[in-house]
């Protein structure tokens, strides 16, 4: 890299920013090419005031100007500009490969089709409660970039397939996959792809320790891989295993440890039990000295298996962040009682199969949203599923829930989609959700 004078950026979205804030920080004149006609203006803002020059709304061959392209987390393999770039010869350095030399705290890297932000959460608030000095970053939408030269001890660091699929550099001193499921096979252009992704996260420093991961992951992906704690729910894995039964959790090593108990836990679902079990053991591993967990006055994030509000014995919950089928299934499958699910939204390339056997065994009705609203129909009356509603909107989606709903049912947000055909983000679809779920009393009673 000393022979690098100028960087250009591929794409101007939260990592892009931090790799140009670390640009500036090394002397390198940068450039940002952003394909969409519109970014936030905070972030152009930022730009402008870096002094450093861009484009909006196509990657033109200004970027081949530079003597190395930076990547930002979102660029996909399968685009276009990626073709270009591959074919210049220009270097490709990915946003980890990029920050990481200059990164001094320990990195405890957490990824897996779903639960990462939970799980890094968690970590974080282990290790604060108990004295260690710890920040969240990465995926969670604060850039790894903003800690170079930090004081902190430890770094919990949410990766995305995304970010994995360009390191080749990038090390952790401790790791865990929460789960591996079919996710972003649009982006990726195969599962396979997708998965090796994820597992370049067991790469660690020379003296790095443990990985953690669901042994029902290790079996299928990993069985050559040494130095694995695994999580299961069955008895029989007894040596370097988290143990999780029916109302506790354990690890075992040369003897059996009680790690927490379920109902001491302010999240919802027989997942939530693995994130924190996992993070607990994260974090005793990088600090053995540990001694009280503080579980019980974790605030869970929004959006993810969220209790909104009980109207007449119906529980509202907002997991807007169930963009994937894998998410979706696993909140039906832990969330106690009969769903109302909400569905839908803009597909990633999935198959709805698995997803109609879910919705057969746990809901009673599915409420269909947005650009996929067809094609999970069709696989939910494939399985013989017919209890099918054709929202409007979300108001109207939320409205036939409540005239359908009985005492002591679940109505549920989980889409198994993207939010981009009717929202932002999921966390605008997921407020807007709880709004309309606090007005029902008005509108109703």
């Amino acid at each position: 890299m000393s022979k690098i004078k100028k960087v250009a950026i591929i794409g101007a979205g939260i990592s892009g920013l931090g790799l140009l804030k670390l640009s500036k920080r090394l002397g390198y004149d940068v450039f940002i090419s952003e394909s969409k006609k519109e970014i936030d203006k905070k972030i152009l803002d930022e730009i402008k005031n870096y002094g450093a020059s861009y484009e909006i709304g196509e990657n033109t061959d200004k970027i081949f100007q530079a003597d190395a392209l930076l990547l930002s987390s979102g660029v996909s393999p399968q685009s276009n500009i990626i073709s270009r770039i591959l074919r210049s010869g220009i270097e490709i350095i990915g946003e980890l490969d990029f920050i990481y030399p200059f990164l001094n705290s320990k990195i405890i890297a957490v990824t897996g089709s779903n639960g990462k932000s939970t799980t890094v959460k968690l970590i974080s608030h282990i290790l604060n409660k108990n004295g260690c000095s710890c920040s969240v970053a990465g995926n969670i939408g604060i850039s790894l970039a903003d800690f170079v030269g930090s004081t902190f001890q430890y770094l919990a660091v949410e990766l995305s397939s995304f970010q994995l699929y360009w390191s080749n550099e990038f090390k952790s001193d401790l790791s865990v996959i929460t789960n591996i499921e079919p996710d972003h096979i649009d982006w990726h252009g195969t599962l396979e792809n997708y998965i090796n992704s994820k597992l370049k996260i067991l790469i660690k420093k020379d003296n790095g320790l443990f990985s953690i991961m669901r042994n029902v992951d290790f079996e299928k992906y990993c069985k050559k891989i040494d130095n694995i704690i695994k999580l299961s729910w069955d008895k029989k894995n007894k040596f370097q295993t988290i143990y999780m039964s029916e109302k506790e959790a354990f690890l075992n090593f040369s003897s059996e440890f009680k790690l927490f108990n379920y109902e001491d836990v302010p999240l919802l679902g027989k997942h939530n039990m693995e994130n924190v079990a996992m993070a607990i053991v994260a974090a005793m591993t990088m600090a053995p000295k540990i001694n009280n967990f503080n579980i019980k006055d974790f605030v869970p994030l929004s959006h993810r298996c969220e209790l909104v509000d009980i109207i007449n014995g119906v529980k509202y919950v907002d997991d807007s962040k169930g963009t994937n089928v894998a998410a979706t299934k696993t909140a039906l499958e832990a969330i106690q009682g009969r769903k109302i699910v909400i569905l839908g939204g803009r597909g990633k390339g999935e198959d709805y199969t698995s997803l109609a056997f879910s919705v057969i065994s746990n809901a009673d009705w599915a409420i269909l949203l947005g650009e996929e609203s067809e094609k999970i129909a069709l696989a939910l009356r494939r399985q013989g599923f017919e209890k099918i509603y054709n929202a409007k909107n979300m108001e109207d989606a939320v409205a036939f829930s409540y005239k359908v709903a009985r005492k002591e049912m679940v109505v549920l947000l989980s889409p198994s989609c993207t939010s981009w055909d009717m929202y932002r983000n999921y966390k605008e679809r997921g407020e807007h959700f709880k709004k309309i779920v606090g007005d029902l009393p008005k509108l109703y009673n």
